[in-house]
């Protein structure tokens, strides 16, 4: 039996192999939920946390999204299959009508591939209570980036972290949920006038 992943932990643990105690933290989609995690756990390290289209621990999903997770997930062991039904989800409809369609799929070929091939654990520990329930406890000064092209529930989780102290909102228009791919420029000029501001 494998233990389970705490990437809350290996995140910790990277930035002191590679001697960082103070950093800016980027984080997309569940990425997003590990930083933010983070920055609840272990507030001395962050200095400014920036969400993408982040997930969020302890939220509660609609049933239209947890219904197409199931459905891509029902579709295991078929590589083909899963990638085929997660891409087909509203979340990238922009993204799949552009140059980058066939990036997407390979990446989503090469990420579900390694999920049947090589993932040791699926159980991953998360710190306890959730983060929703402690978004009011973020030190740092934070920014959250999303798309238009969405789904309801990221405007949710929006919403809860307006009661994060220092917060910005930034929204791209024509994005989905791969913005770091058909929005990258405009997502780094957010990035980059967010960190400058909070710099001077």
């Amino acid at each position: 039996m494998q233990e389970p992943t705490s990437l809350v932990e290996d995140l910790r643990k990277l930035l002191e192999h590679l001697g960082l105690d103070l950093v800016t933290l980027v984080g997309h989609s569940i990425g997003g939920q590990v930083a933010t995690d983070f920055a609840l756990s272990y507030p001395s390290m962050v200095e400014r946390l920036v969400v993408i289209a982040p997930s969020l621990t302890g939220f509660a999903y609609s049933q239209e999204f947890t219904h197409y997770i199931e459905s891509v997930n029902a579709a295991a062991p078929d590589i083909s299959k899963l990638v085929e039904l997660s891409l087909a989800g509203p979340i990238y409809r922009a993204t799949m009508a552009s140059p980058h369609r066939r990036f997407l799929s390979e990446m989503h070929t090469h990420y579900m591939t390694r999920v049947f091939t090589e993932w040791r654990s699926f159980n991953v520990l998360w710190p306890e209570p959730p983060s929703i329930e402690r978004l009011e406890n973020i030190a740092a000064s934070t920014l959250f980036i999303q798309g238009t092209i969405e789904w309801p529930d990221m405007y949710n989780i929006a919403e809860h972290f307006k009661r994060v102290p220092e917060i910005r909102f930034a929204e791209i228009k024509g994005a989905d949920h791969m913005l770091v791919l058909t929005h990258a420029e405009e997502l780094a000029t957010s990035i980059r006038q967010f960190c400058h501001r909070n710099h001077t």
